[in-house]
């Protein structure tokens, strides 16, 4: 019964470039104030707080290529024993078992399924938000399916 879901091919694009575009307009804005404030008040903090803020945002830039390819190879697979979730940076797979597992879904405002935020109850911090994946719909009928006979 293993299907496979993957990260859609344009996520990047519609939701992590905007917020990258939103934290650097907000970051030009509080470096215009930082300079405004250094004027005004003639003090090194606000130009040591102007310092970390640009180089957060070069951090940033910086890992854009690998960010696009952790997102790019993210996958959610249904199995009988629950959801197994595989990564760049997950050795091998984790799995979220279907008796253990409780869920959350948050919806559009067309009642289509954003995100489902799903945790394993036997595990502490185990709380993880899926979205972005392909055929969610799907996959949301097939979670509520599944914990549903558990």
């Amino acid at each position: 019964m293993e299907k496979i879901y993957h990260t859609q091919s344009d996520w990047f694009e519609t939701k992590i470039i905007p917020a990258i575009r939103r934290r650097t307009i907000i970051a030009v804005i509080l470096l215009v104030f930082c300079v405004v404030a250094w004027f005004y008040y003639e003090s090194m903090i606000p130009l040591v707080i102007g310092a970390f803020i640009v180089a957060e945002r070069m951090f940033e830039f910086a890992h854009i290529p690998s960010t696009k390819k952790t997102f790019g190879l993210l996958s959610v697979a249904i199995l009988e024993t629950g959801l197994s979730f595989r990564g760049t940076g997950i050795k091998g797979s984790v799995l979220y078992p279907w008796a253990s597992l409780s869920f959350k879904i948050q919806r559009e405002n067309d009642k289509a399924p954003e995100s489902i935020t799903i945790e394993d109850k036997a595990r502490k911090g185990s709380k993880v938000k899926l979205s972005g994946y392909e055929k969610m719909g799907e996959l949301v009928a097939l979670i509520e399916s599944n914990t549903d006979k558990s």
